[in-house]
């Protein structure tokens, strides 16, 4: 591992700040492949000696050692009790100043602060430095005007609109008690139940479970306790053993031989409403039927072409991939995977899912969230190279629109949220986001575009 060095951003202030001169000194740079670069340097003797002493005079200004008046120990004694010390520091400051002065020349743009990765001070006093850094590789654009793609149709069936709209029946389902018989096919039941292994490596383990529902329908029950279940009313008890396949479809219960106590807490029958205009009224502000369908048909339409539209643009993306062979910078890749992974992990901290426990593969998640940042990175820089060269831009006009629907979903003024934008880098981010997003429909426009169906 090395020591990761910020030479683009001011020192903060330390305990000694070595103001010497600094010599000069003939960087010799290495390609190590398409994005790495080793730099390395030799810091002369002389400015190490230079740099040392004057350490040693400020330290000294600082310290209190008995048998000296505070402030005026010796440089002498100073190199010769903190000489581990003082060599430390200087090889921080130098190896920061150096480094930094190579960087403000102009001769590369690293994507991330060096790393020195190598510091030794040899016989004659020199100071030996190899610092390791990033470079974006510059995009050699090919042929990207002229890609061809296919348009799914966006043609809407009457058989898709009568499936939504019974979607949406079947969603308005409701639950209502049963009092007056017992539970049958299709009733949802909710019961607590004590199980009891009677076989196996878990044999004599109990467990309990609380407010478990169930529906007597399909294949949802195991068919001992669907038969145990039946008939049965609130507040009834019931036992019934149950002995597991090996190739049973869940895990835990496969192979396992469980007496379970059941008690029934309540018996609920689902009750669905017919598709009809008083359906439509407890949908939402629809005066009738045909008016829901009118709008059911309008969502999926719009979907369809919305969807289709996607499906040409990342048609196109691909291709142009495919085309454009880039290699991204590995510190980009760790950076932006260490960030999603973050992301996940606070998504289930707010679930109240502990991270450790939520039964992820964080090594194999890891693995596949790299693939996608890499990809992700490689559009973003190849959508950024045409839009320098195609000098695509940005109306302020979509700008303040996509800000309003923001600021809107947020619940804030226009002007409040702008400024919390401004100041963490999402309206940065929204900006680069709309201009990636109007490279792909200046492909579109370029491009040789079919719909689905039609010969070439």
């Amino acid at each position: 591992m090395g020591v990761r060095i910020p030479p683009f951003a001011p020192q903060e202030s330390k305990r000694i700040n070595v103001t010497s001169m600094p010599a000069k000194v003939d960087p010799k740079l290495t390609r190590e492949n398409e994005t790495r670069r080793r730099l390395d340097l030799t810091i002369p003797a002389a400015e190490m000696e230079t740099a040392t002493e004057e350490a040693a005079r400020q330290m000294g200004r600082k310290l209190r050692i008995p048998g000296f008046r505070r402030g005026h120990v010796p440089t002498k004694v100073v190199r010769q009790r903190f000489a581990r010390e003082l060599q430390e520091e200087v090889i921080e400051q130098l190896a920061s100043r150096h480094v930094a002065a190579f960087m403000d020349s102009g001769q590369e743009d690293p994507v991330a602060p060096p790393v020195l990765k190598e510091q030794q001070v040899v016989e004659d006093g020199s100071l030996k430095l190899v610092a390791i850094y990033e470079v974006q590789p510059p995009v050699q654009l090919g042929e990207y005007r002229g890609l061809a793609a296919s348009r799914p149709s966006t043609t809407l069936s009457d058989q898709e609109v009568d499936d939504a709209l019974e979607s949406i029946r079947m969603g308005m389902t409701r639950l209502h008690p049963v009092e007056d018989r017992g539970a049958a096919e299709g009733d949802d039941i909710l019961v607590d139940m004590e199980g009891l292994d009677l076989e196996g490596e878990e044999k004599g383990v109990t467990f309990r479970r609380e407010g478990i529902g169930m529906r007597l329908a399909g294949d949802d029950v195991h068919p001992e306790l669907w038969k145990a279940l039946l008939g049965a009313q609130t507040g009834f008890c019931r036992e019934v053993t149950v002995a597991y396949p090996d190739d049973y479809r869940t895990k835990g219960l496969a192979g396992r031989t469980i007496r379970y106590q059941l008690n029934v807490k309540s018996v609920r029958q689902p009750r669905t409403p017919l598709l009809d205009d008083d359906l439509a009224r407890n949908a939402g502000d629809f005066k009738d039927l045909a008016e829901l369908r009118q709008r059911v048909q309008e969502d999926l339409q719009h979907r369809k072409e919305k969807d289709a539209h996607e499906s040409v643009r990342q048609s196109l993306l691909n291709q142009l991939l495919e085309r454009h062979p880039l290699v991204v910078p590995q510190v980009l890749v760790d950076q932006e995977v260490h960030r999603r992974l973050e992301s996940i992990a606070h998504q289930l901290a707010r679930q109240g899912v502990d991270p450790t426990q939520a039964g992820v593969d964080w090594p194999k998640e890891k693995e596949r969230q790299a693939e996608r940042v890499r990809e992700d990175l490689r559009a973003a820089r190849l959508l950024d190279a045409i839009a320098e060269a195609e000098k695509l831009e940005v109306k302020d006009v979509d700008m303040e629109r996509h800000l309003a629907e923001e600021a809107a979903r947020a619940n804030q003024p226009l002007p409040v949220l702008r400024a919390s934008w401004q100041k963490d880098g999402r309206l940065d981010a929204l900006h680069r986001h709309l201009r990636r997003d109007a490279v792909l429909d200046f492909l579109s426009s370029v491009g040789h575009i079919q719909k689905e169906g039609e010969s070439a």
